[in-house]
């Protein structure tokens, strides 16, 4: 859907994150991007996350949202390379003698909100900031992590029901609409049309 990003795009994004020359921006920022594509987390909850909130349940390693647009407490599961980002991220904080406890990200401008938590609103700037770079002309939002970690776990073979729990939709109407979206290009009426 428009509101997807496709994979290249993506991926442009992510690469010009990891251009960034700040260390501690650049893992800031790549630990965010990732935990918004695989997560499929909302601005709101990315800025709430505390470094308490990751855990384990078994052999998984997982996120626990506390309070979500449903109001129940959700696991998500961490995938290996959010892991990995979100790890770098906490040894150059350690690096720079940041703190590890209360809010996972913080603000890193140099103004009077330099080491509290980050805003909902930084969090769309992030996102701005590095599409711009990847030189894509269309207003990309945070959001829009959000549908593409849906459609992208569609188009792998992900099960409805499977998606609504990821993305905490309260109604399976939601994912539905990814699905009837992606079904309507798949198969579709110009693709009947022979004409010589």
């Amino acid at each position: 859907s428009g509101k997807s990003l496709t994979r290249r795009d993506l991926q442009r994004i992510l690469d010009a994150a990891g251009d960034e020359e700040d260390d501690l921006l650049r893992t800031r920022n790549l630990a965010i991007l990732h935990l918004l594509t695989f997560g499929g987390l909302r601005r709101s909850e990315i800025a709430n996350v505390s470094w308490d909130d990751f855990g384990e349940d078994g052999a998984f390693q997982i996120l626990r949202l506390p309070e979500t647009k449903s109001g129940v407490a959700q696991d998500i599961k961490l995938q290996p390379i959010v892991l990995h980002y979100l790890q770098s991220y906490r040894e150059t904080l350690e690096q720079h003698r940041y703190g590890t406890q209360g809010k996972t990200f913080i603000s890193l401008s140099p103004n009077q909100s330099h080491g509290s938590p980050i805003s909902d609103q930084s969090i769309n700037h992030i996102v701005h900031r590095y599409a711009k770079r990847a030189g894509l002309t269309r207003n990309v939002t945070a959001h829009m992590f959000r549908h593409t970690c849906c459609t992208l776990s569609i188009e792998g073979g992900a099960k409805p029901q499977q998606v609504q729990a990821h993305l905490r939709h309260k109604d399976l109407k939601t994912t539905m609409r990814y699905y009837e979206n992606r079904e309507r290009l798949t198969d579709n009426a110009s693709d009947y049309i022979h004409v010589r």
